[in-house]
Protein backbone atom coordinates (compact mmCIF):
# COMPACT_ATOMS: atom_id res chain seq x y z
CA UNK A 1 0.00 0.00 0.00
CA UNK A 2 0.93 3.57 -0.95
CA UNK A 3 1.00 6.20 1.39
CA UNK A 4 2.52 9.91 1.09
CA UNK A 5 4.53 11.10 4.39
CA UNK A 6 5.71 14.53 4.75
CA UNK A 7 8.21 16.14 7.02
CA UNK A 8 8.75 19.67 7.74
CA UNK A 9 12.25 21.64 7.68
CA UNK A 10 12.29 24.74 9.59
CA UNK A 11 15.05 26.66 12.02
CA UNK A 12 18.32 27.48 10.26
CA UNK A 13 20.22 26.54 7.64
CA UNK A 14 22.61 23.67 8.91
CA UNK A 15 22.60 19.26 8.88
CA UNK A 16 19.53 17.11 9.79
CA UNK A 17 20.35 13.63 10.33
CA UNK A 18 16.94 11.90 8.26
CA UNK A 19 15.62 8.72 7.47
CA UNK A 20 13.12 8.14 4.25
CA UNK A 21 10.38 6.34 4.90
CA UNK A 22 9.91 4.65 2.17
CA UNK A 23 11.48 0.91 0.87
CA UNK A 24 14.40 1.32 -1.80
CA UNK A 25 14.47 5.03 -1.18
CA UNK A 26 16.70 7.32 -3.75
CA UNK A 27 18.20 10.86 -3.40
CA UNK A 28 15.23 11.25 -6.43
CA UNK A 29 12.72 11.37 -3.47
CA UNK A 30 13.90 14.67 -1.78
CA UNK A 31 15.67 16.10 -4.42
CA UNK A 32 12.18 18.01 -5.80
CA UNK A 33 11.72 19.89 -2.37
CA UNK A 34 15.29 21.18 -1.84
CA UNK A 35 18.86 21.38 -3.61
CA UNK A 36 21.34 18.59 -3.46
CA UNK A 37 24.44 18.84 -4.53
CA UNK A 38 27.82 17.00 -5.52
CA UNK A 39 25.47 14.01 -6.60
CA UNK A 40 25.74 13.03 -10.45
CA UNK A 41 22.96 13.83 -12.56
CA UNK A 42 21.71 15.93 -10.27
CA UNK A 43 21.29 20.09 -11.26
CA UNK A 44 24.21 21.14 -8.99
CA UNK A 45 26.78 18.16 -9.44
CA UNK A 46 29.87 20.25 -9.52
CA UNK A 47 29.55 21.56 -6.60
CA UNK A 48 30.84 20.12 -2.76
CA UNK A 49 27.95 17.08 -2.03
CA UNK A 50 25.40 18.14 0.70
CA UNK A 51 24.01 14.83 1.11
CA UNK A 52 26.31 11.59 3.11
CA UNK A 53 25.13 8.14 4.34
CA UNK A 54 27.39 6.58 6.63
CA UNK A 55 27.26 2.26 6.17
CA UNK A 56 30.23 1.88 8.72
CA UNK A 57 33.05 3.78 10.08
CA UNK A 58 35.59 2.87 12.84
CA UNK A 59 35.46 6.89 13.48
CA UNK A 60 38.03 8.18 10.37
CA UNK A 61 35.67 8.97 8.24
CA UNK A 62 32.80 6.63 6.57
CA UNK A 63 30.45 9.44 4.90
CA UNK A 64 29.36 7.91 1.19
CA UNK A 65 27.72 10.18 -1.49
CA UNK A 66 25.76 8.69 -3.24
CA UNK A 67 26.63 7.37 -6.52
CA UNK A 68 23.87 9.47 -8.97
CA UNK A 69 20.44 10.38 -8.26
CA UNK A 70 18.52 6.82 -8.66
CA UNK A 71 20.85 4.99 -5.74
CA UNK A 72 19.26 3.27 -3.16
CA UNK A 73 21.76 3.44 -0.38
CA UNK A 74 19.71 0.78 1.65
CA UNK A 75 16.29 0.54 4.17
CA UNK A 76 17.38 1.19 7.69
CA UNK A 77 20.47 3.69 6.77
CA UNK A 78 19.84 7.61 7.88
CA UNK A 79 21.16 9.81 5.60
CA UNK A 80 22.98 13.74 6.75
CA UNK A 81 21.99 16.63 4.60
CA UNK A 82 22.09 19.81 4.50
CA UNK A 83 19.65 22.05 3.75
CA UNK A 84 19.88 26.18 2.92
CA UNK A 85 17.89 28.69 3.66
CA UNK A 86 18.47 31.13 0.54
CA UNK A 87 16.40 30.92 -2.75
CA UNK A 88 20.23 30.71 -4.54
CA UNK A 89 20.38 27.46 -7.27
CA UNK A 90 17.54 25.44 -6.35
CA UNK A 91 17.14 25.72 -2.77
CA UNK A 92 14.09 27.22 -1.02
CA UNK A 93 13.85 28.99 1.75
CA UNK A 94 13.30 27.70 5.25
CA UNK A 95 10.62 25.89 6.59
CA UNK A 96 9.99 23.54 3.88
CA UNK A 97 8.30 20.40 3.23
CA UNK A 98 9.73 17.01 2.30
CA UNK A 99 7.21 14.74 0.84
CA UNK A 100 7.77 11.41 -0.49
CA UNK A 101 4.87 8.58 -2.10
CA UNK A 102 5.66 5.12 -2.47
CA UNK A 103 5.46 2.08 0.35
CA UNK A 104 7.07 1.32 3.30
CA UNK A 105 9.43 -1.80 4.05
CA UNK A 106 6.54 -4.59 4.90
CA UNK A 107 9.04 -6.46 7.36
CA UNK A 108 11.52 -6.28 9.56
CA UNK A 109 14.46 -4.17 8.05
CA UNK A 110 18.00 -5.78 8.71
CA UNK A 111 21.17 -3.65 8.55
CA UNK A 112 24.84 -4.73 8.16
CA UNK A 113 27.09 -3.31 10.74
CA UNK A 114 30.54 -3.10 9.20
CA UNK A 115 32.37 -0.74 11.67
CA UNK A 116 31.88 1.10 14.75
CA UNK A 117 29.67 3.71 13.81
CA UNK A 118 26.48 3.17 11.72
CA UNK A 119 23.93 6.12 10.51
CA UNK A 120 20.83 4.05 10.71
CA UNK A 121 17.13 5.76 10.59
CA UNK A 122 13.58 4.99 10.78
CA UNK A 123 12.86 2.99 7.86
CA UNK A 124 8.75 2.75 8.64
CA UNK A 125 6.20 5.56 8.14
CA UNK A 126 5.08 6.05 11.60
CA UNK A 127 7.42 6.15 14.80
CA UNK A 128 9.32 3.55 16.09
CA UNK A 129 10.24 2.12 19.67
CA UNK A 130 13.80 2.48 19.53
CA UNK A 131 14.28 0.01 22.15
CA UNK A 132 13.30 -2.68 19.90
CA UNK A 133 16.31 -2.08 17.83
CA UNK A 134 18.53 -5.47 18.50
CA UNK A 135 21.83 -6.48 17.64
CA UNK A 136 23.09 -10.04 16.20
CA UNK A 137 26.17 -10.15 18.66
CA UNK A 138 26.44 -13.04 21.08
CA UNK A 139 28.35 -13.98 24.27
CA UNK A 140 28.64 -14.98 27.48
CA UNK A 141 27.64 -12.62 30.76
CA UNK A 142 26.02 -9.68 30.02
CA UNK A 143 25.01 -9.21 26.79
CA UNK A 144 22.40 -6.21 26.09
CA UNK A 145 20.93 -4.64 23.13
CA UNK A 146 22.26 -7.19 21.02
CA UNK A 147 25.67 -5.90 21.21
CA UNK A 148 25.09 -1.94 20.43
CA UNK A 149 25.98 0.31 22.97
CA UNK A 150 23.08 2.04 24.53
CA UNK A 151 24.11 5.68 24.36
CA UNK A 152 22.88 7.11 20.95
CA UNK A 153 23.80 10.16 19.20
CA UNK A 154 21.08 12.62 17.52
CA UNK A 155 22.39 15.70 15.24
CA UNK A 156 20.35 18.68 16.91
CA UNK A 157 20.71 21.24 14.23
CA UNK A 158 18.52 23.92 16.61
CA UNK A 159 21.16 23.70 19.26
CA UNK A 160 24.21 22.93 16.82
CA UNK A 161 25.09 19.72 18.81
CA UNK A 162 24.85 15.89 18.93
CA UNK A 163 22.22 15.07 21.39
CA UNK A 164 22.59 11.89 22.97
CA UNK A 165 20.03 9.12 24.69
CA UNK A 166 20.31 5.78 25.86
CA UNK A 167 18.94 2.54 24.85
CA UNK A 168 16.80 0.80 27.64
CA UNK A 169 14.76 4.28 28.71
CA UNK A 170 11.59 3.21 26.54
CA UNK A 171 12.43 6.08 23.84
CA UNK A 172 10.56 6.80 20.59
CA UNK A 173 12.29 7.45 17.20
CA UNK A 174 10.31 9.06 15.13
CA UNK A 175 9.92 9.03 11.70
CA UNK A 176 12.13 10.28 9.23
CA UNK A 177 14.53 10.42 11.85
CA UNK A 178 18.14 9.52 11.47
CA UNK A 179 20.23 8.25 14.34
CA UNK A 180 24.09 7.41 15.17
CA UNK A 181 24.53 4.14 16.50
CA UNK A 182 27.69 2.29 18.43
CA UNK A 183 29.10 -1.35 18.27
CA UNK A 184 30.72 -2.23 21.32
CA UNK A 185 33.87 -3.22 19.29
CA UNK A 186 35.93 -3.53 22.61
CA UNK A 187 33.92 -6.00 24.34
CA UNK A 188 31.98 -7.78 21.27
CA UNK A 189 33.48 -8.56 18.19
CA UNK A 190 30.49 -10.71 15.97
CA UNK A 191 27.99 -8.16 15.92
CA UNK A 192 27.46 -7.91 12.11
CA UNK A 193 23.50 -7.03 11.85
CA UNK A 194 20.70 -4.91 13.76
CA UNK A 195 17.03 -5.59 13.00
CA UNK A 196 14.87 -3.17 13.21
CA UNK A 197 11.56 -5.07 13.90
CA UNK A 198 7.99 -4.08 11.76
CA UNK A 199 6.29 -4.72 14.80
CA UNK A 200 7.97 -1.91 16.73
CA UNK A 201 5.91 0.32 14.60
CA UNK A 202 4.06 3.30 17.60
CA UNK A 203 1.25 5.24 17.32
CA UNK A 204 2.70 7.02 20.28
CA UNK A 205 4.00 10.84 19.25
CA UNK A 206 6.66 10.87 21.55
CA UNK A 207 10.06 12.04 20.25
CA UNK A 208 13.21 10.81 20.91
CA UNK A 209 14.09 13.11 23.26
CA UNK A 210 10.98 12.14 25.55
CA UNK A 211 11.47 9.47 28.23
CA UNK A 212 8.81 7.32 30.03
CA UNK A 213 8.12 7.04 33.26
CA UNK A 214 8.43 3.30 33.11
CA UNK A 215 12.25 1.74 32.46
CA UNK A 216 13.84 -1.14 31.86
CA UNK A 217 16.13 -1.38 35.08
CA UNK A 218 17.27 1.58 37.57
CA UNK A 219 19.69 4.29 36.12
CA UNK A 220 21.34 7.87 37.48
CA UNK A 221 22.48 10.11 35.23
CA UNK A 222 23.72 14.08 35.29
CA UNK A 223 23.56 16.01 31.80
CA UNK A 224 26.88 18.38 31.80
CA UNK A 225 26.34 21.03 28.63
CA UNK A 226 29.29 23.70 27.53
CA UNK A 227 28.05 26.71 25.96
CA UNK A 228 30.02 29.49 25.17
CA UNK A 229 30.79 32.18 22.17
CA UNK A 230 27.63 30.90 20.50
CA UNK A 231 28.37 27.16 20.38
CA UNK A 232 26.78 24.44 22.40
CA UNK A 233 27.85 20.97 23.43
CA UNK A 234 24.86 19.40 25.37
CA UNK A 235 25.70 15.63 24.64
CA UNK A 236 28.09 14.92 27.41
CA UNK A 237 26.38 12.85 30.35
CA UNK A 238 27.20 10.87 33.53
CA UNK A 239 25.33 7.87 34.13
CA UNK A 240 25.19 5.05 36.46
CA UNK A 241 23.60 1.40 35.81
CA UNK A 242 23.95 -2.01 38.07
CA UNK A 243 25.56 -3.30 34.72
CA UNK A 244 28.24 -0.70 34.55
CA UNK A 245 32.20 -0.17 36.57
CA UNK A 246 34.75 2.09 35.93
CA UNK A 247 36.29 -0.63 33.31
CA UNK A 248 34.93 -0.35 29.75
CA UNK A 249 31.31 -1.66 29.52
CA UNK A 250 27.80 -1.01 26.75
CA UNK A 251 27.23 2.15 28.47
CA UNK A 252 29.97 4.16 27.74
CA UNK A 253 29.38 5.93 24.33
CA UNK A 254 32.32 7.67 22.33
CA UNK A 255 32.41 11.37 21.87
CA UNK A 256 31.37 12.04 18.15
CA UNK A 257 32.71 15.22 15.72
CA UNK A 258 30.68 17.82 15.94
CA UNK A 259 29.39 19.09 12.74
CA UNK A 260 29.61 22.26 12.77
CA UNK A 261 33.12 22.83 14.00
CA UNK A 262 31.80 23.64 17.49
CA UNK A 263 34.04 23.37 21.00
CA UNK A 264 33.17 20.75 22.82
CA UNK A 265 33.87 18.80 26.31
CA UNK A 266 34.71 15.30 26.79
CA UNK A 267 35.78 12.67 29.21
CA UNK A 268 38.65 11.24 29.04
CA UNK A 269 39.03 7.33 29.81
CA UNK A 270 41.86 4.67 29.03
CA UNK A 271 40.25 1.04 28.55
CA UNK A 272 44.38 -0.38 28.01
CA UNK A 273 44.41 0.70 24.40
CA UNK A 274 45.27 4.39 24.78
CA UNK A 275 43.44 7.83 25.17
CA UNK A 276 39.39 8.01 24.24
CA UNK A 277 37.13 10.76 24.42
CA UNK A 278 33.84 9.46 25.81
CA UNK A 279 30.41 11.66 25.68
CA UNK A 280 29.22 9.17 28.17
CA UNK A 281 31.21 7.93 31.09
CA UNK A 282 29.50 4.89 32.48
CA UNK A 283 29.52 3.47 36.31
CA UNK A 284 27.97 1.63 39.08
CA UNK A 285 24.27 2.42 40.27
CA UNK A 286 25.41 2.45 43.81
CA UNK A 287 29.92 2.85 43.59
CA UNK A 288 31.43 1.61 46.98
CA UNK A 289 33.88 4.11 46.47
CA UNK A 290 34.96 7.51 45.54
CA UNK A 291 34.82 7.79 41.33
CA UNK A 292 37.53 10.20 40.01
CA UNK A 293 36.59 11.72 36.40
CA UNK A 294 38.92 13.78 33.87
CA UNK A 295 37.02 16.15 31.45
CA UNK A 296 39.08 17.31 28.58
CA UNK A 297 37.73 20.98 26.65
CA UNK A 298 37.99 20.82 22.62
CA UNK A 299 38.27 24.80 22.20
CA UNK A 300 38.58 24.86 18.52
CA UNK A 301 39.95 27.55 17.75
CA UNK A 302 37.83 29.60 19.20
CA UNK A 303 38.68 31.82 22.85
CA UNK A 304 36.70 33.00 25.09
CA UNK A 305 33.80 32.70 28.10
CA UNK A 306 32.16 29.08 28.16
CA UNK A 307 29.68 27.77 30.60
CA UNK A 308 29.71 24.35 31.89
CA UNK A 309 26.02 23.68 33.44
CA UNK A 310 24.58 20.52 35.18
CA UNK A 311 21.06 21.43 35.93
CA UNK A 312 19.55 17.94 35.29
CA UNK A 313 20.55 15.52 37.86
CA UNK A 314 18.04 12.35 37.56
CA UNK A 315 17.85 9.81 40.87
CA UNK A 316 21.47 11.49 42.14
CA UNK A 317 21.11 10.70 45.81
CA UNK A 318 21.47 14.09 47.48
CA UNK A 319 24.31 12.95 50.16
CA UNK A 320 26.35 12.11 47.50
CA UNK A 321 29.44 14.36 47.20
CA UNK A 322 30.14 15.87 43.75
CA UNK A 323 32.87 18.18 43.22
CA UNK A 324 33.99 19.68 39.69
CA UNK A 325 37.95 20.79 40.18
CA UNK A 326 38.87 23.41 37.54
CA UNK A 327 43.07 22.88 37.60
CA UNK A 328 44.14 25.89 35.83
CA UNK A 329 42.33 28.39 38.35
CA UNK A 330 42.65 25.98 41.65
CA UNK A 331 39.12 26.48 42.09
CA UNK A 332 36.78 23.90 43.28
CA UNK A 333 32.91 23.80 42.87
CA UNK A 334 30.34 21.60 44.92
CA UNK A 335 27.92 20.63 42.08
CA UNK A 336 25.16 19.73 44.10
CA UNK A 337 24.85 23.22 45.66
CA UNK A 338 25.58 24.66 42.27
CA UNK A 339 24.48 24.05 38.79
CA UNK A 340 26.65 26.09 36.61
CA UNK A 341 30.76 27.04 36.47
CA UNK A 342 31.69 30.02 34.09
CA UNK A 343 35.46 29.76 32.61
CA UNK A 344 37.77 31.62 30.40
CA UNK A 345 39.54 29.91 27.58
CA UNK A 346 42.72 30.95 25.64
CA UNK A 347 42.47 28.81 22.26
CA UNK A 348 45.13 26.46 22.08
CA UNK A 349 44.81 25.12 18.48
CA UNK A 350 43.94 26.47 15.52
CA UNK A 351 40.99 27.07 14.24
CA UNK A 352 39.94 24.81 11.27
CA UNK A 353 39.42 25.12 8.25
CA UNK A 354 34.83 25.47 8.31
CA UNK A 355 33.04 25.21 5.78
CA UNK A 356 28.89 24.61 5.98
CA UNK A 357 29.60 21.09 4.05
CA UNK A 358 32.19 19.88 5.48
CA UNK A 359 32.07 16.44 7.47
CA UNK A 360 34.69 14.67 9.12
CA UNK A 361 36.22 12.00 11.12
CA UNK A 362 32.63 10.91 13.37
CA UNK A 363 34.93 9.67 16.69
CA UNK A 364 36.36 12.52 17.67
CA UNK A 365 40.33 12.45 18.98
CA UNK A 366 41.93 13.93 21.50
CA UNK A 367 44.00 17.06 20.75
CA UNK A 368 44.94 17.79 24.22
CA UNK A 369 48.58 15.94 25.43
CA UNK A 370 48.90 17.76 28.46
CA UNK A 371 46.61 16.92 31.80
CA UNK A 372 42.78 17.56 31.15
CA UNK A 373 41.89 20.66 32.71
CA UNK A 374 38.41 19.59 34.31
CA UNK A 375 38.53 17.08 37.22
CA UNK A 376 35.38 15.77 38.65
CA UNK A 377 35.24 13.81 42.27
CA UNK A 378 32.25 12.11 43.12
CA UNK A 379 32.19 10.27 46.43
CA UNK A 380 29.13 8.07 47.59
CA UNK A 381 28.06 8.47 51.31
CA UNK A 382 29.43 5.87 53.52
CA UNK A 383 28.74 7.57 57.03
CA UNK A 384 28.27 5.19 59.85
CA UNK A 385 25.18 5.29 61.73
CA UNK A 386 24.33 4.97 65.17
CA UNK A 387 23.57 1.75 64.92
CA UNK A 388 26.71 0.53 63.74
CA UNK A 389 28.61 2.12 65.88
CA UNK A 390 27.02 0.60 69.05
CA UNK A 391 27.75 -3.30 67.42
CA UNK A 392 31.57 -5.08 67.92
CA UNK A 393 33.63 -4.07 65.35
CA UNK A 394 35.05 -7.21 63.63
CA UNK A 395 37.05 -5.33 60.78
CA UNK A 396 39.41 -2.68 60.45
CA UNK A 397 37.66 0.02 58.76
CA UNK A 398 37.69 3.58 57.87
CA UNK A 399 34.53 5.66 56.93
CA UNK A 400 34.22 8.56 54.56
CA UNK A 401 34.43 11.58 56.03
CA UNK A 402 31.07 13.57 56.32
CA UNK A 403 30.33 16.17 55.48
CA UNK A 404 32.14 15.92 52.46
CA UNK A 405 33.10 18.66 50.66
CA UNK A 406 33.32 20.48 53.65
CA UNK A 407 34.12 23.94 55.13
CA UNK A 408 36.10 24.36 57.51
CA UNK A 409 35.30 20.76 59.55
CA UNK A 410 34.42 17.26 58.63
CA UNK A 411 33.98 14.06 60.86
CA UNK A 412 35.77 10.53 60.40
CA UNK A 413 34.01 7.26 61.85
CA UNK A 414 37.27 4.78 61.78
CA UNK A 415 36.73 1.17 63.45
CA UNK A 416 39.57 -0.97 65.11
CA UNK A 417 39.27 -4.80 65.51
CA UNK A 418 42.06 -4.72 67.99
CA UNK A 419 43.62 -2.75 70.26
CA UNK A 420 47.10 -1.12 69.40
CA UNK A 421 48.46 1.94 68.06
CA UNK A 422 46.39 3.87 65.77
CA UNK A 423 47.31 7.11 63.87
CA UNK A 424 45.35 9.04 61.31
CA UNK A 425 47.17 11.89 59.58
CA UNK A 426 45.96 14.03 56.14
CA UNK A 427 48.42 14.33 52.98
CA UNK A 428 47.79 16.99 50.11
CA UNK A 429 47.92 15.87 46.42
CA UNK A 430 51.80 15.68 46.45
CA UNK A 431 52.03 13.48 49.48
CA UNK A 432 53.08 15.85 52.30
CA UNK A 433 51.28 15.79 55.94
CA UNK A 434 49.29 18.00 56.50
CA UNK A 435 47.88 16.89 59.83
CA UNK A 436 48.21 14.22 62.01
CA UNK A 437 44.80 13.95 63.85
CA UNK A 438 45.21 11.22 65.93
CA UNK A 439 48.65 9.33 67.37
CA UNK A 440 47.69 7.36 70.28
CA UNK A 441 46.52 3.53 71.65
CA UNK A 442 43.26 2.59 71.17
CA UNK A 443 40.96 -0.41 72.27
CA UNK A 444 38.93 -2.95 69.73
CA UNK A 445 35.97 -0.23 68.94
CA UNK A 446 34.27 2.21 66.94
CA UNK A 447 35.18 5.90 67.23
CA UNK A 448 34.87 9.47 65.42
CA UNK A 449 37.31 12.20 64.96
CA UNK A 450 36.64 15.79 64.27
CA UNK A 451 39.00 17.54 61.75
CA UNK A 452 39.13 21.59 61.91
CA UNK A 453 40.74 22.58 58.67
CA UNK A 454 40.62 26.49 59.06
CA UNK A 455 44.11 27.43 58.45
CA UNK A 456 43.93 25.31 54.91
CA UNK A 457 43.78 26.30 51.38
CA UNK A 458 41.13 24.68 49.43
CA UNK A 459 41.67 21.57 47.85
CA UNK A 460 41.81 17.75 47.64
CA UNK A 461 43.50 15.78 50.74
CA UNK A 462 43.64 12.11 51.48
CA UNK A 463 43.08 10.62 54.85
CA UNK A 464 45.57 7.76 56.17
CA UNK A 465 44.22 5.36 58.84
CA UNK A 466 47.17 3.16 60.16
CA UNK A 467 47.54 0.41 62.80
CA UNK A 468 49.90 -2.61 62.95
CA UNK A 469 50.48 -4.41 59.65
CA UNK A 470 46.85 -2.01 58.27
CA UNK A 471 46.29 1.08 56.32
CA UNK A 472 43.66 2.66 54.38
CA UNK A 473 43.22 5.41 52.87
CA UNK A 474 39.93 7.85 51.66
CA UNK A 475 39.70 11.44 49.42
CA UNK A 476 38.12 14.45 51.32
CA UNK A 477 37.37 18.06 49.40
CA UNK A 478 37.57 20.91 51.28
CA UNK A 479 36.10 24.35 49.81
CA UNK A 480 36.27 27.51 51.15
Amino acid sequence: MAYGQTRTISGTAGWRMISIPKAGATVTDISDDTAIQGVTGGSNAGDAANIYYNPGSGGSGGWTVPTNMSTAWGDGLGVVVYFYNNTTGGSSELPLDLDVSGSEPGSDVKVTITDNFTLIGNPFQSNIDIDDIDGNATGTGILLFGGIKSSVKVWNNSVGSYSSYNLGSNLVLSEWQGVFIEKAAGLLTDLTEVTIPISSKTGSAAGISNYSKAKAFDTRSIDLHMTGEGFNDLSTKFYFTPYSSEEEDQFDGSKLSSLNGSPTIAFVQDFGEGKVLLSQDARSLDPESTQSYDLEVNDAGISGEYTLSWETMKQIPSDWAITLIDREEDIYIDMQSETSYSFNVEAKQKRPNVTSLMVGAVKQKSVNNSNPRFGITLTPSTSVSIDDEIAAPTEFELGQNYPNPFNPTTNINYSVGEAGPVNITVYNTMGQKVAELLNTTKNAGSYQITWNATGVASGIYYYRLTAPGQVLTRQMTLIK
